[in-house]
């Protein structure tokens, strides 16, 4: 214990991690009671009703990212909070309009099913809308929770959403209503955690509402478009990227390589991703007011990263010199393989990590553009990476090798990137 408080206590001291440090404990709270609900709900539901689920939760997954037209991510921008307060609007109007295509689309699905011209039909497409809405309010709140600073009251509301979903999924299964339970489960735990952040916001949505009006509504919407047409093909680019890189790395290396690489990263990323994905929301706050405030926001950057230096690279280093006796002898000896891949891909993580954190920097400047063509070149070296494997080694160990080369060269150049963007567009 007196380990871990020497080594959290610089954190806690400063304001900045100490909201990412209660953003981080939320989110490992919730994964650790969605976890401890799965011990009961795979005694409850068969295989396939939670295979149903994970087709809900894809669509409803890739649908949600472009719900707002990425517009929730511009909520945090402006100094003033009348046009923060229009954003949401905006958030509001663009996320029913899209729900309401999205119901028109399953309707006529369903009419073309019924009539007999297609087969394709599920019912659980018409909950999809309703999933995609609340998600999209969430996401709009959850970025004005942020830039009020309420980062507890986020962490509390995403343990509340995993214990409703687990709550209320686990009701439904005695109602034997199948798949449906696990959907109604979530999507009602959507809409609780929806309506606990509205009535919980900082400032109360009676005082602002009347700020809000269609004009400036469109002429932000106009102000910030780089979002719906550059942000939002981005994050769909990505989505894509997730689901090709598995069934490249299946397809050309086998079934037990894709396991060993989708496990090792699981195991390395997932907890990095949490504490990545934190402190960038937090991060992301500070600089936008800082820069809207004409404040240098150098101070904070290099504090950040020389803190996370000190922590993370021993970290990195352990992984790297002894990930396949851990995976050993935690996971058992058909899981050396993949500690071994966990070792040649360090490197990639490490620099990933950082990279992470910085994220969310280049919006605050209006660089959608340029993010989204250096996500194109990264997304490009993986698929180099995997393709040039396959052909000239036809070994997963030799594509991961040059996999890791060259993205850590590449996640260097975005942390140098965005680095000297903070530089020398500081206030």
């Amino acid at each position: 214990m007196k380990i871990i408080n020497c080594i959290t206590e610089p954190f806690r001291r400063e304001t900045l991690f100490s909201h990412a440090l209660s953003l981080i404990s939320g989110s490992a709270g919730a994964q650790l009671i969605s976890l401890t609900s799965m011990l009961i709900l795979t005694r409850l539901y068969q295989p396939s009703e939670f295979g149903e689920f994970t087709i809900f939760m894809a669509w409803s997954g890739f649908l949600t990212v472009i719900a707002t037209g990425r517009y929730e991510m511009a909520v945090m921008l402006p100094k003033r909070e009348v046009e923060a307060a229009n954003i949401i609007g905006l958030c509001a109007f663009v996320a029913v309009v899209f729900s309401c295509i999205i119901m028109i689309i399953v309707m006529t699905i369903y009419f073309l099913n019924k009539i007999g011209f297609i087969h394709v039909f599920h019912s659980w497409l018409f909950f999809i809308p309703l999933s995609v809405l609340f998600a999209g309010f969430y996401q709009t709140l959850i970025n004005w929770m942020s830039r009020n600073k309420s980062f507890g009251l986020v962490a509390t509301n995403r343990m509340l959403q995993a214990i409703v979903v687990s709550l209320l999924s686990i009701l439904f299964a005695y109602l034997t209503i199948g798949s449906y339970g696990l959907i109604l489960g979530s999507v009602i735990g959507q809409m609780v955690a929806t309506v606990f952040l509205y009535f919980k916001a900082p400032i109360q949505f009676g005082q602002i509402k009347k700020q809000i009006t269609i004009h400036r509504m469109r002429t932000l919407a106009i102000r910030h478009k780089d979002f719906p047409q550059i942000n939002s093909l981005h994050v769909i680019i990505d989505s894509i990227k997730a689901s090709v890189i598995p069934i490249l790395i299946g397809n050309n290396f086998g079934a037990s390589a894709l396991g060993h690489f989708s496990f090792a990263v699981r195991i390395v990323q997932a907890p990095l991703g949490i504490i990545g994905s934190s402190i960038a929301q937090v991060l992301f706050q500070r600089v936008s007011q800082q820069y809207s405030n004409e404040q240098d926001s150098m101070p904070t950057i290099n504090n950040i990263l020389l803190k996370l230096a000190k922590t993370a690279l021993p970290l990195f280093l352990l992984i790297a010199l002894f990930a396949p006796g851990i995976f050993v002898f935690l996971f058992g000896e058909k899981w050396r393989e993949a500690g071994i891949y966990a070792v040649i891909m360090t490197p990639w993580m490490a620099a990933g990590f950082f990279a992470s954190v910085l994220s969310l920097l280049p919006i605050v400047f209006n660089q959608q553009k340029k993010v989204f063509l250096l996500a194109l070149v990264g997304n490009s070296l993986m698929l180099l990476s995997i393709l040039i494997g396959t052909y000239y080694w036809n070994e997963i160990r030799s594509a991961l090798i040059l996999w890791s080369l060259l993205l850590t060269v590449y996640m260097l150049y975005v942390i140098y990137w965005t680095y000297r963007l903070v530089k020398y567009q500081r206030g």
